[in-house]
This record gives C-alpha cells, sequence and structure tokens, in this order.
C-alpha cells in the first residue's frame, strides 16, 4: 500500500506535522506540496491513502488549496484530512475534507486538528507561540500510528465530524475578509534584497524586483514576515484593539486533537 501527503504550508508549521506523522507511516510514503497556484499542475494521486494537510485562515481551508486537494482526489481511496489553525478555531476545514470525501467517493478515515503559531502572532499579541510543541507533535505521532493501525485491520469506517462554534455567518463570507483588520506586510529597512521573501510567497504576491506586495493577492499568510532572516518585513494590524483580543485568546491554550 502506497501514501501520498498532499499538504500546503505557507510558514512550515503545517511541514512540521505531517514530518512526525508521516515517520509513523510504515507504507511507502510521496511527499507533494502544493501552494495556490497548484491546481493548474496537479495530477491524481495513484497512492492507496491521501493525506491532505493545509493551515486555516479565517476558520477555512482557502479555496485555491481544496482545488489542489480536489486535483489530487480520486475515486474511491482512503483519504485523512489535516488542519492546522492558531488556537482559535479549526472553523468548517473538517467539514471541508468531509465534503471531499463525499463528492470523489472516497473514505474518510482520520482528521486531525492540529495547532500551530497564528499567523498574526506579534510580539505584542502572541498566540500560540513557539507551538507546535513537543506535545503537539507526539500528538502528530500517535495519530500517524493510529491512522496505519486502522488500515493494517482493514477498518473501512467513516469518521463524524464533531459540530463546532464557529458562526454560520462568518463562514459565509468571502475569502480575504481578514483584510478589514490586518495590513499587508511592510518593508523595513533592513531589507538587503535578498529574494527570500519573494521566492517563498505562495501567492506570488511579490514583486521580484522591488519586492512591493501586491495587495489583491496577499492572503496575510505572512510567510514573507516569518521567513526574513533579517525582520525586514514589519506584520501590523489596522484594527489596534485586535491586539487586546489576540492576547486574551493567546492565553488560553488549546489542544491538538485528532479522530479516527
Amino acid at each position: 500500500m502506497t501514501c501520498e501527503i498532499v499538504y500546503y504550508s505557507a510558514t512550515e508549521t503545517t511541514t512540521k506535522v505531517v514530518s512526525v506523522l508521516s515517520k509513523k507511516i510504515s507504507e511507502e510514503v510521496i511527499f507533494s506540496r502544493v501552494d495556490m497556484t497548484s491546481y493548474k499542475k496537479v495530477v491524481p494521486s495513484k497512492a492507496d491513502l491521501i493525506i491532505f494537510a493545509s493551515p486555516v485562515y479565517g476558520g477555512r481551508i482557502p479555496s485555491s488549496i481544496m482545488k489542489c486537494f480536489e486535483m489530487k482526489c480520486t475515486k474511491a481511496k482512503k483519504i485523512v484530512g489535516i488542519a492546522v489553525y492558531g488556537n482559535m478555531s479549526c472553523g468548517v476545514s473538517l467539514k471541508q475534507y468531509s465534503k471531499l470525501a463525499r463528492k470523489h467517493s472516497c473514505l474518510l478515515i482520520g482528521v486531525g486538528a492540529f495547532i500551530g503559531e497564528h499567523t498574526y502572532s506579534l510580539e505584542e499579541a502572541p498566540i500560540a507561540r513557539c507551538r507546535p510543541n513537543e506535545t503537539d507533535l507526539e500528538q502528530a505521532k500517535l495519530f500517524g500510528l493510529a491512522i496505519q493501525d486502522k488500515v493494517n485491520r482493514g477498518i473501512n469506517e467513516e469518521v463524524k465530524i464533531p459540530n463546532t462554534l464557529f458562526p454560520l455567518f462568518i463562514e459565509k463570507f468571502p475569502e480575504g475578509m481578514v483584510k478589514v483588520g490586518v495590513k499587508k506586510p511592510i518593508i523595513q529597512g533592513s531589507c538587503n534584497g535578498c529574494g527570500l521573501c519573494e521566492k517563498s510567497c505562495p501567492t506570488k504576491a511579490i514583486d521580484p524586483n522591488t519586492f512591493i506586495i501586491d495587495n489583491k493577492k496577499c492572503i496575510r499568510c505572512f510567510s514573507c514576515v516569518k521567513k526574513c532572516n533579517r525582520n525586514a518585513r514589519k506584520a501590523e494590524l489596522i484594527i489596534k484593539g485586535l491586539k487586546y483580543l489576540f492576547s486574551y485568546i493567546g492565553r488560553k491554550n488549546k489542544e491538538s486533537a485528532w479522530i479516527i
């Protein structure tokens, strides 16, 4: 039996989770990394088991990433869905995996919701700072073992997705609503023009010559902020009062969890 892990990771948080999980899968594992433009060239998976993983933005997995997952998802496969979120809510992301499975007549044998440092975690408003931690990664290991055990025992039971408190009216909002409260990252004086930000941008929103960000393309993943080793990018909130809300939420640490 073969396994393909199809994942998106703007700031390498999701990469950490799937890397640890994969070590407990005894089958042949293939990694396929996608980004916001990959759906144009994604080919269907030939693996028997497909594990999908993505960070959550605004309570959902971006539609362009779900397009990639749909292109990979072929009929009658066993699939697993992983959502990585910033200590607030995984929203409707797990239900997105359930819909994906139904649409392609696949069997959703497991889902996991893992905590990662929040995209908008700032010094004055830390949210899930330095997550996933050792405990989170230990849960990822156990999840990998549980997946392998279910496959080995031939259990073909679909998991039930628990209800969340994610408000329906937020679910109906269009993607990109976070831009109302969060500015696009700006360049600071310490930039040396290395181009790492432009290369790491999943939406190709950064001009390769000027390094200026196209606001229409920017999804506020803050990959450019967190990957710059010179701190040459600055992240700011438009609504300053959000930092107090974020700080409050950040003190209430949630735990990573999974269902098999």
